[in-house]
């Protein structure tokens, strides 16, 4: 079985149109856990409302504000199934997805060395988000999809039993959200510098825009960068390939969010973050040119 799971704040208006999508799923073995990080609005009565006529099982959990992080962690303790898919509460999911996801979990080798799958993102207009690949499937890392030229964003299935064994930290009274983006792809013309991102990403603007609403509402917000090259010291927004990351990277630096740039160094078969090169001192100004 499959666990479906949505950490949601204040999404009473889009979060009807993911529950439709996992209505109309040809496939019936998951599960639908959601937890409510204190919304204010009517996210908890939408919710209620819909599990009364939902064909599948939903279990509805209500925490107080603390954070994405801490919702996931919560997700993972109430979940039942084998594989974990974490799907916003304004995302939709075609209706074979689960489907898919179950025959490429069944074929996939028993190993411990996998931490779980992930699939390509369309737009809202059915266009494809980033690149894709020719064969099947392809067995890498997250940090090696650049050898095999994949960008963009992408849906990803984890073994439940992986996040369990790696929760994310947690430290009481914090209130702090973060957001981590791998950058991949250097500028040609000024060389030390990376970009990002390397293909249009709709939750990438999305994500900085819950990041600056959250750092005005007293959150302390971060976006890290870790540079997945040798020789990059410095990323800044593509504003060629996505001139609305730009902007709301401007608006969230304004806004307080930190964004700090982590180096790596780099073999053909491991990554290692090695530092901090980069902070919102001096890329504040960089990013605002």
């Amino acid at each position: 079985m499959i666990t479906i799971f949505t950490p949601t704040y204040n999404r009473a208006h889009t979060i009807v149109r993911t529950y439709e999508s996992l209505e109309k799923q040809t496939c019936k073995d998951f599960e639908w856990v959601v937890v409510d990080d204190g919304s204010s609005d009517d996210t908890i009565k939408v919710l209620l409302e819909l599990k009364k006529k939902a064909n599948f099982t939903m279990t509805i959990h209500q925490q107080e504000n603390a954070g994405k992080h801490v919702a996931i962690n919560m997700g993972v303790q109430l979940s039942h199934g084998e594989l974990f898919f974490i799907v916003d509460s304004d995302d939709r999911l075609q209706p074979d997805a689960i489907a898919i996801i179950q025959k490429l979990a069944r074929d996939l080798p028993k190993h411990e060395k996998y931490a779980g799958i992930a699939g390509v993102r369309v737009n809202p207009a059915g266009k494809l988000i980033g690149t894709s690949f020719d064969t099947d499937y392809i067995d890498c890392t997250a940090f090696e999809r650049t050898k095999y030229n994949i960008n963009g964003d992408k849906a990803e299935v984890y073994f439940t039993d992986v996040l369990r064994r790696f929760p994310f930290p947690t430290f009481a009274g914090e209130k702090f959200l973060t957001e981590v983006k791998g950058c991949t792809l250097a500028d040609d013309l000024h060389p030390g510098i990376g970009l990002f991102p390397d293909a249009p990403t709709e939750r990438g603007v999305k994500h900085l825009q819950e990041l600056t609403k959250a750092a005005k509402e007293g959150y302390h917000c971060s976006i890290a960068f870790v540079i997945q090259m040798n020789g990059i010291h410095r990323v800044l927004p593509n504003k060629t390939a996505q001139p609305e990351f730009k902007e709301a990277l401007v608006k969230a630096a304004k806004a307080g969010v930190q964004i700090v740039c982590y180096s790596c160094h780099v073999e053909a078969d491991s990554i290692k973050i090695t530092g901090v090169v980069g902070d919102s001192s001096d890329l504040r100004l960089e990013i605002t040119k």
